[in-house]
């Protein structure tokens, strides 16, 4: 009896030995799968090897480290200001990536040099033709393109050129990928073609203009607009000081009706073919404290809701057969410092007409004198009626918010 319980506490330690075994194995075989997927190669490692890179860039045989990076500071269209050196940074560090060759960038107000490679309508010679009426660039039209030596990436907006600058990377990353990582860019080299920007252009009077501003040109509503928009958006300054929507006599402003006297009107409906969104802002000059404009919101406000209509409408009817897909937003004129005869006709005959107006000719609205009241002061104006760079800032701001929620902008 004593024997056969020795021969079962044998068997019963082997197969403990057994199990334990087993165990081991199968926890050494979880650790084996472990290590693997600790070493296993992530998605995001896969990416970064497989973007393509060059083994050299030459322009018509030189390499591309000898070139630098030109970018215009001026523009040959009246516009908003836009920072040019923004498209030099993008480009510079694309090529880095591609090349891991790090280009120099300078205005185009330094002196010339043999290799560069010119953004935007440079005042170089090679950029003449930009300047020609029968062959200048188009709107919405981008040269990328390879002439007397140098590379030109243009167009005559910011958004124009970064779109250049993006066919341009575009086409060294495609030869890259094909294998062919030793590029020369050389005579006939031309990818120059057409993408639509979206566009903003701003009609209205001195306040758009950027009157009050330090510089009118860089720091208007407009321009700020631009700079909160980004890039991606060409933003278009048509204000002009003094101009009104309406053309009734007998007053201060009798000829600066903007669709009539401006000046400003045939280049509107010019790049109306072009332009996604149209921003009116005019009405504080129709509103002036002038006794005879005055006198004539008082005594016959029904010929100046006509004349104003009048205008309006055919403003809105121009841009509409121009531009079917053509989006027109109205603001309301800005409030005035300090409470006076403008003031007041503002607030009690201008700008609820303007809601009404909106409303009725199916315009987009925003109420700029609400936000020029409620979340500016008298110190964000110059002279009381025209903001300081400060006030357009805080405008600008509001109104990419506007076209943001109204249209979709990013």
């Amino acid at each position: 009896m004593k024997q056969m319980i020795n021969k079962g506490l044998v068997w019963l330690l082997c197969l403990s030995m057994l199990a334990v075994t087993l165990v081991g194995c199968l926890f050494e075989k979880d650790d084996d799968v472990t290590e693997e997927n600790t070493t296993e190669t992530t998605p995001a490692d896969t990416v970064a090897e497989q973007e393509p890179k060059l083994s050299s860039l030459k322009i018509n045989g030189t390499n591309i480290s000898e070139y630098r990076i030109v970018y215009p500071v001026s523009f040959t269209r009246e516009q908003c200001f836009e920072d040019m050196s923004v498209a030099a940074e993008k480009l510079l560090a694309e090529l880095e990536a591609l090349l891991g060759v790090r280009l120099s960038a300078v205005p185009d107000t330094e002196d010339e040099a043999e290799k560069e490679i010119l953004l935007g309508v440079s005042a170089r010679a090679e950029c003449i033709r930009y300047y020609n009426e029968a062959t200048k660039l188009k709107t919405d039209e981008y040269c990328v393109m390879y002439s007397n030596g140098k590379l030109l990436l243009g167009a005559d907006c910011l958004a124009g050129v970064v779109d250049a600058c993006d066919v341009f990377v575009k086409h060294l990353k495609d030869e890259a990928t094909k294998g062919n990582t030793d590029v020369n860019i050389a005579e006939g080299f031309d990818l120059s073609g057409e993408k639509h920007i979206t566009r903003v252009v701003c009609v209205g009077d001195s306040i758009t203009q950027g009157v009050g501003a330090k510089d009118e040109i860089s720091q208007s509503y407009p321009s700020q607009l631009q700079q909160n928009l980004g890039y991606e958006y060409d933003v278009i300054n048509y204000g002009k000081g003094g101009a009104t929507m309406c053309a009734y006599a007998n007053t201060l402003y009798e000829t600066r009706a903007y669709i009539e006297k401006s000046g400003y009107y045939d280049d509107l409906l010019a790049i109306a073919p072009y332009t996604d969104v149209v921003v009116i802002m005019l009405g504080s000059n129709d509103a002036s404290g002038d006794p005879t404009v005055t006198a004539l919101l008082q005594n016959d406000f029904n010929s100046f809701k006509t004349d104003y209509s009048i205008h309006l409408s055919q403003m809105v009817s121009d841009l509409r057969e121009i531009n079917k897909n053509i989006e027109i937003m109205l603001f309301s004129t800005t409030r005035v410092y300090p409470d006076g005869p403008r003031q007041k006709n503002i607030t009690t005959y201008l700008r609820p007409f303007q809601t009404e107006l909106a409303h009725s000719q199916k315009l987009g609205f925003y109420d700029m004198y609400e936000f020029s009241a409620t979340k500016m002061t008298a110190a964000d104006f110059d002279d009381g009626l025209h903001p300081t760079s400060a006030g357009y800032q805080k405008m600008a701001e509001a109104a990419a918010d506007a076209l943001k929620q109204q249209y979709g902008f990013s």
